[in-house]
């Protein structure tokens, strides 16, 4: 396991394995995959996030699919594509361009 302290982060590929990431800003050009921790500000992906990753941040904004046992504890989410699988979502705001399905679990504040 790798854990990894910084305050931005530019990925133009992919995140793998079970890694940990304390930062302030991450920016991903694919995919999130595998059991990663997350702590940090603002996430930006523009592929998927799959897996049984944990995310504690601020924002999230993803332009494909979140698929999975994803845990996700943020204020804003904003999705362009799918939500699929057994996902928990513990948020302020929600926005799906897409579909919703599966055994998610949401606790919103509005």
């Amino acid at each position: 396991m790798k854990a990894l302290r910084a305050e931005r982060l530019a990925v133009g590929g992919r995140i793998k394995g079970r890694d940990t990431f304390e930062l302030a800003r991450l920016a991903v050009g694919g995919r999130i995959k595998g059991k990663n921790t997350f702590e940090l500000a603002r996430l930006a992906v523009g592929g998927r996030i799959k897996g049984k990753n944990t995310f504690e941040l601020a924002r999230l904004a993803v332009g494909g699919r979140i698929k999975g046992r994803n845990t996700f504890e943020l204020a804003r989410l904003a999705v362009g594509g799918r939500i699929k699988g057994k996902n928990t979502f513990e948020l302020a705001r929600l926005a799906v361009g897409g579909r919703i399905k599966g055994k998610n679990t949401f606790e919103l504040a509005r």
